[in-house]
């Protein structure tokens, strides 16, 4: 039966919807934005003043979503897994980008960035282990004040830093330390000091 009232809400304007979804249980401020035709489908659902998810967004099979005050998720995005994603104060996921939280949770600081067609995936391969494939399956953690620039992969288990900048194109498969702007594939990896 909540499925289905969920369902029926991606149709309902704004207002009706928050109000619905907090007579399901939701924690979800009056104050939220959400778009029509944005699909959420979690079993904990708790979104701050001024948060905002856009259209024609899919959050799908999550634990839990968290996002906190004037944080947002932009339009045409997938978001899908068993795990968590929380979004700290005004943390901010671009449009096209790609979350999977099948293996681990996914947590942006505040103020942190994954700018447009950027993907981020907390499983390693399916190819078989007792072949001798590698196996990673962890959450992702993104620091404070980062920006993760566009066309960006993020692998599993990585620790990005705060007050860090992914240059555009990167793979990241390795811990950023904080203060620094990295552009990383996963064989080299150039990184220059903040500032």
């Amino acid at each position: 039966m909540r499925k289905t009232l969920l369902i029926v809400s991606v149709f309902l304007p704004g207002r009706l919807r928050l109000l619905l979804l907090r007579s399901l249980g939701c924690k979800v401020s009056l104050k939220a934005k959400l778009a029509p035709f944005s699909i959420i489908l979690v079993q904990d659902l708790c979104i701050e003043a001024n948060a905002r998810i856009e259209s024609f967004t899919i959050v799908a099979g999550l634990k839990a979503l968290e996002m906190g005050p004037s944080s947002s998720i932009s339009r045409f995005r997938y978001i899908s897994g068993r795990g968590n994603l929380k979004m700290k104060n005004r943390a901010f996921i671009g449009s096209r980008c790609i979350l999977n939280t099948n293996c681990g949770d996914i947590q942006l600081g505040e103020y942190s960035a994954l700018s447009p067609r950027s993907t981020v995936v907390t499983h390693g391969t399916f190819l078989p282990v007792t072949h001798g494939y590698s196996f990673k399956n962890q959450g992702v953690s993104i620091g404070s004040y980062t920006w993760i620039m566009q066309n960006t992969s993020i692998g599993p288990g990585v620790k990005i830093g705060s007050n860090t900048i992914v240059l555009p194109g990167s793979i990241v498969v390795k811990q950023v330390k904080d203060d620094t702007v990295v552009y990383d594939t996963p064989v080299d990896r150039k990184t220059f000091p903040m500032g």
